[in-house]
């Protein structure tokens, strides 16, 4: 009888990888296309974004930021956004209290997508607990945030 429970489980393994399998591809796909279209907008315009009344002067500021991926982690993540001009960049992670714990970039960048990546650690190098933290993007007066879950 442990025999056939032991047939069981290697008849199913098979069927729950090609499920995983299919889930990681259209993850992959879905992502892929988010970026796809991030690189699209930033060619659609030279010059940069245009807003819906066609002001450049507004489209110069533009920027975008994307998810972290993969949420929730276990190592490190990756955090991209989309410049549309060259622009001061600064891209920071925070713990709940507001309290920062490390800065991911902090320089002037050119327009396109750029990406940065969190390993879990502070700014000594020293392992943060798991829990909720935030990153924030700050290019010019525009500010954007994401959160994350690092999970140890």
């Amino acid at each position: 009888m442990a025999y056939g429970h032991l047939e069981l489980q290697r008849r199913s393994y098979p069927a729950e990888y090609e499920q995983a399998r299919g889930l990681t591809d259209q993850l992959r796909g879905y992502n892929q296309g988010r970026l796809d279209c991030l690189k699209n907008v930033l060619a659609t315009e030279a010059d940069g974004f245009m807003d819906p009344e066609g002001d450049p002067e507004l489209a110069q500021e533009r920027i975008m930021l994307e998810p972290n991926f993969p949420n929730p982690f276990n190592g490190n993540t990756n955090i991209e956004y989309l410049l549309s001009a060259t622009a001061h960049a600064r891209l920071a992670v925070y713990d709940v209290r507001g309290r920062e714990i490390k800065v991911l970039v902090d320089a002037s960048q050119g327009p396109g997508v750029h990406s940065a990546a969190w390993d879990g650690t502070g700014r000594n190098s020293t392992p943060m607990a798991s829990g909720v933290y935030f990153y924030r993007l700050t290019v010019g007066g525009e500010t954007l945030m994401g959160r994350m879950i690092l999970a140890r």
